[in-house]
């Protein structure tokens, strides 16, 4: 059970780690805006947006969806860069 729960939890502070605005991960759910997911109290889509509004003065953030590490990119050059001059194919 232990073991179960480390591996579950162990990428949470990722983002805080490398220096990236994050919103904290709670074991099971993830970050809080996912337990209000979970809840039916909002939707999954409405997630990335509510972190833009309260980290809308950094270039990207993090959240936590279970224990998959999620980034929010702020930033529209950035997106660009990403999007047009790296992106492959």
């Amino acid at each position: 059970l232990a073991y179960f729960y480390w591996n579950y939890t162990k990428e949470y502070g990722y983002f805080a780690a490398h220096g990236i605005p994050e919103s904290p991960g709670y074991f099971p759910y993830g970050s809080s805006e996912m337990l209000d997911v979970m809840k039916g109290q909002a939707s999954f889509f409405m997630v990335p947006y509510e972190l833009y509004k309260r980290f809308k003065n950094e270039k990207i953030c993090g959240y936590y969806a279970g224990p998959t590490k999620t980034v929010v990119v702020n930033d529209m050059e950035l997106i660009r860069h990403v999007l047009i001059k790296r992106g492959c194919c």
